[in-house]
């Protein structure tokens, strides 16, 4: 009965490691287990040869970060949290039986293990686009470096317990660890009160999660450079991280600041999203931390009655007026609209009028969400009132097909994220890198307003896409 009791106290403990480990298991049942989630994240699976090597690096790292959680709480419950001390092997304590420091760390390495080998099958499993010697080559590479960078966080741990510096240092970063010291800095017992004196001397599991955590700031700031969908090198992204690897980044963050934050507050029953939560409210005073939409001035115009663009002038021997209407539904509406138009405008050449006979027919397109991305691939193709057949395939089928889910994602998990506890700037967002991933496959104007003069004398397209995302 004690030792049941003291199993559901550490599975509380340890709920931040174990509720990520749960979540990257979950999130690969979830694809399985139901068609409609598989179509929507199984995308997210599908990896290029960058982005698996990637996604496997990060998945070891997580299992790093995720273990030393763990590590702490287990070795310094007694002294942070009053619970009786767990010895370090089975013959300290035979009343304890399994329960050491040793053994559960071993099987909760093991889990997380068993989470990481299920997010890594699952890429395997649905990277389409990578031959199987080409997937061992670029998973075994990835958990390669990551073994690399672990090593050389223990290599930089070993050399700073002896260092009176880095201890300082931490402490200035972190000072709430010198105000309330307990389970976080060496003490010795002074007899004959027998009272407590703390050094200014951290604990070498906190220092070597410390020196992990630096490495991951690094692995952060890196990726996000590299990720930037602004960035005028886009090869330079080959190995940045996908959507999937932006998911393990956000995982990594949460376990990290959730799991320091819970071993601090736990002590004083305080939920560790309280700090959180007040950060958030402070930066959001801040004038600059509200999302902001650019806006240009536009000169004055006259507009297009919908008589003035029914009567409009057609090709010879080609009557009547298209309307288009399309959906939404993501990328498949978007590739589903550019299909269907480019198709019809294919099939309309054989009319009199030529490759313009269909394109200079469409006087309205409605369209929302997904359908107003391929609405907008196939205005954006017009040339003089027509569209070259010659360019369908490249301009007009093939980019709403490419997926722009890794630039959505790195603005989740960098701008976006940070604009929670800092002021970031303001323009900068998941849309915005959505914007900019449109605009390196379509020659977008500044506005859809500089389409009126093209518009008004040859009668191409007399309303834009309305998009709506």
């Amino acid at each position: 009965m004690k030792n049941g009791l003291r199993l559901v106290q550490l599975l509380y403990l340890l709920r931040v490691p174990l509720s990520v480990c749960g979540f990257q298991i979950g999130l690969v049942i979830a694809v399985h287990a139901a068609p409609g989630i598989k179509g929507l994240l199984g995308g997210v699976f599908d990896l290029q040869p960058g982005g698996l090597f990637t996604v496997s690096t990060l998945t070891l790292l997580l299992v790093s970060v995720e273990t030393v959680t763990s590590e702490i709480v287990l070795r310094y419950c007694q002294s942070r949290f009053r619970l009786p001390r767990l010895p370090d092997t089975w013959e300290s304590s035979r009343s304890l039986g399994p329960l050491c420091v040793r053994t559960v760390t071993l099987w909760l390495l093991i889990l997380y293990l068993i989470g990481a080998a299920f997010l890594i099958g699952q890429a395997l499993a649905l990277s389409t686009r990578i031959s199987l010697l080409g997937k061992a080559a670029y998973a075994l590479g990835g958990g390669g470096a990551a073994i690399v960078l672990i090593a050389a966080t223990a290599f930089l741990w070993q050399r700073t317990p002896q260092a009176p510096g880095v201890h300082r240092f931490l402490l200035f970063l972190f000072p709430a660890m010198k105000a309330d010291p307990e389970g976080y800095l060496f003490f010795h017992i002074q007899q004959p009160g027998r009272e407590l004196i703390y050094e200014d001397r951290i604990l070498p599991v906190h220092v070597f999660a410390a020196t992990l955590a630096l490495v991951w700031l690094l692995i952060y700031a890196v990726l996000g450079l590299l990720g930037d969908p602004s960035a005028p090198n886009y090869w330079v992204r080959t190995f940045a991280a996908p959507a999937l690897g932006s998911v393990l980044i956000l995982l990594t963050v949460l376990c990290l600041v959730f799991g320091s934050l819970a071993f601090w507050l736990d002590r004083y029953r305080i939920p560790c999203i309280t700090p959180i939560l007040l950060i958030s409210m402070i930066a959001s005073w801040c004038p600059r931390s509200d999302h902001t939409f650019h806006t240009e001035p536009v000169d004055p115009v006259v507009g297009l009655s919908p008589q003035c663009v029914v009567e409009a002038t057609q090709p010879s021997g080609v009557s009547g007026v298209v309307v288009v209407a399309t959906s939404g539904g993501g990328i498949h509406a978007a590739a589903w609209t550019t299909t269907v138009l480019a198709g019809l405008t294919r099939a309309a050449a054989t009319l009199p009028g030529g490759p313009a006979s269909f394109p200079r027919a469409v006087r309205l397109i409605s369209s929302v969400s997904g359908g107003s991305v391929g609405s907008l691939y196939f205005t954006a193709a017009y040339r003089n009132g027509a569209i070259p057949l010659d360019s369908l395939q490249s301009q007009v089928i093939d980019p709403p097909r490419a997926s722009s889910l890794d630039a959505v994602a790195w603005g989740v998990v960098y701008p976006d994220l940070l604009r929670l506890l800092l002021v970031f700037p303001p323009h900068m967002n998941s849309g915005w890198a959505l914007e900019k991933v449109w605009a390196r496959n379509i020659p977008l104007p500044t506005r859809l307003s500089d389409w009126r003069p093209s518009v008004r004398p040859k009668f191409h397209l007399a309303i834009g896409t309305i998009c709506l995302i």
